[in-house]
């Protein structure tokens, strides 16, 4: 994305910090990638990926779709009981490996 500041400007407004997050919400949502947003002028130019806002953007949920939050969320619920069982079924294992040695060994 590309924009002038006829003013010479190159300090990002609000107004562009959130049409950019707004775009970058969009473009995961059609599979277009924001990859930057740059303001020109005519001596310089300003690249919010140059300079981090574009990562800042991306991790912002300000227009996140509460829909696209609850499966995010969900996910990372399944995720961590998943890991909570597979480890307390390790431990089971564990355990009833450290009975049948030693009634082995007991034997």
């Amino acid at each position: 994305m590309v924009h002038n500041h006829p003013s010479g400007e190159l300090v990002p407004s609000d107004a562009d910090r959130d049409v950019t997050d707004r775009l970058i919400q969009v473009g995961k949502f059609v599979d277009i990638p924001v990859l930057d947003h740059m303001i020109i002028s005519n001596r310089h130019f300003y690249s919010f990926a140059d300079i981090g806002v574009l990562s800042e953007l991306e991790m912002s949920l300000k227009y996140v779709p509460l829909f696209v939050q609850k499966e995010k969320a969900l996910n990372e619920q399944r995720e961590e009981f998943e890991k909570a069982t597979k480890d307390i079924v390790k431990k089971t294992e564990y355990n009833k490996a450290v009975k049948v040695a030693g009634v082995m060994k007991a034997d």
